[in-house]
């Protein structure tokens, strides 16, 4: 896996062996940022949770790109101690957690966008739209962006906004307001 864009572009991610994983795509990566860069005016100035980090390729992007506040959170332990070395051998300042998604959106709020890519047979769905959404997690004009399947419809949802599909992979946003 590699960073596709920013001051960190070109720089690659090592991920151990036996990590189960399905990570962005360079592909949908570069759509999603593509889709941010015509939404973000300040990357500095947004704080940011990756809520299902994975490797952590999805906040390496974000930092990559100026956001000098993120928080990364991975229930595995093995996939936060790997994205902490990578940190630590690209030189990235973040907040790290090791909870699953209901319990760190509990303790969140004052985000301006959250990422959330749950392994796409993930039963809970709806609770955390409902988390994010009624706690509230995020500012308002603050932005969730779901990571999903195409058979895992979104439009429905409050906020909704818009979706974009790169392959097999669609991102639902949605706009707190």
């Amino acid at each position: 896996m590699r960073i596709i864009g920013g001051k960190l572009k070109g720089k690659r991610i090592e991920a151990k062996k036996n990590m189960d994983l399905r990570p962005t795509t360079d592909f949908a990566k570069e759509g999603l940022f593509n889709v941010l860069e015509n939404m973000i005016d300040n990357w500095a100035a947004i704080r940011v949770l990756d809520l299902f980090a994975g490797l952590g390729g999805i906040s390496y992007e974000f930092v990559s790109r100026g956001v000098e506040n993120i928080h990364i959170n991975d229930w595995e332990h093995k996939h936060l101690q790997c994205i902490m070395e990578n940190c630590k051998t690209l030189g990235i300042s973040a907040k790290f957690s090791r909870l699953d998604a209901q319990a760190c959106l509990q303790k969140a709020s004052g985000f301006q966008l959250i990422f959330a890519d749950p392994p796409y047979d993930y039963k809970h769905h709806e609770s955390l739209h409902q988390l994010i959404f009624e706690k509230p997690c995020l500012d308002k004009g603050g932005w969730f962006i779901l990571e999903h399947d195409a058979k895992n419809k979104q439009e429905d949802k409050k906020y909704f906004k818009f979706a974009k599909k790169y392959g097999n992979v669609v991102f639902s946003f949605f706009e707190y307001v």
